[in-house]
């Protein structure tokens, strides 16, 4: 079937029209992602092209990769990466990048990829690392006592003034059971 774009007058076939719609979609979805992502998410996805036959590459379709960069948005804008039974990890799009650029530049065995699971490996990895680090770093700060230095430098550095509404008075019993009566009317 062909169809004619009623701005150009270009004629082409209804798959080319679906495919057009199926990339600015495509394009729309990767301008929402974060910035770090930019760099590597394509060549991620990349990962997921079909094996050539016989010796012709093969090109990852318009549906299938903007479902797959639907995906990794969804995925990548959670803040945590979950893996097996282990704890959540907080994790940034900076960390998901980098678990992108290690999959790209170290891919795995059996390709094309199916899933994302292997990157939510790579990142909780990178995550994990990271939350053993912070949490030495804290523990090593109490140990030695900058931990309390930091935290009482912050807490003089702080700007709050105590304001007459910090210090208004407290609720007389009476009103208390004013309030108490007008709620308990409600539940009848």
């Amino acid at each position: 079937m062909q169809l004619i774009c009623t701005e150009c007058a270009t004629i082409g076939s209804l798959v080319a029209v679906k495919n057009e719609e199926d990339r600015r979609a495509f394009e729309k979805v990767f301008s929402e992602l974060k910035p770090p992502l930019h760099d590597y998410c394509l060549h991620y996805l990349a990962l997921f092209r079909p094996r050539p036959k016989k010796n012709v590459s093969r090109g990852l379709l318009w549906p299938k990769a903007l479902r797959l960069l639907k995906e990794v948005k969804a995925l990548t804008d959670t803040g945590y990466v979950k893996w097996g039974s282990g704890p959540d990890r907080s994790i940034d799009a900076y960390m998901w990048s980098v678990a992108m650029e290690r999959m790209v530049e170290r891919p795995p065995r059996d390709l094309p990829l199916e899933k994302h699971n292997y990157l939510r490996k790579v990142a909780y990895g990178l995550a994990d690392g990271a939350d053993r680090d912070r949490e030495m770093a804290r523990n090593q700060g109490e140990r030695d006592g900058s931990l309390l230095a930091k935290l009482a430098k912050k807490r003089e550095s702080s700007t709050w003034e105590p304001s007459a509404s910090d210090f208004s008075p407290a609720m007389s019993p009476e009103q208390m059971q004013a309030i108490k009566k007008k709620n308990m009317g409600r539940k009848k």
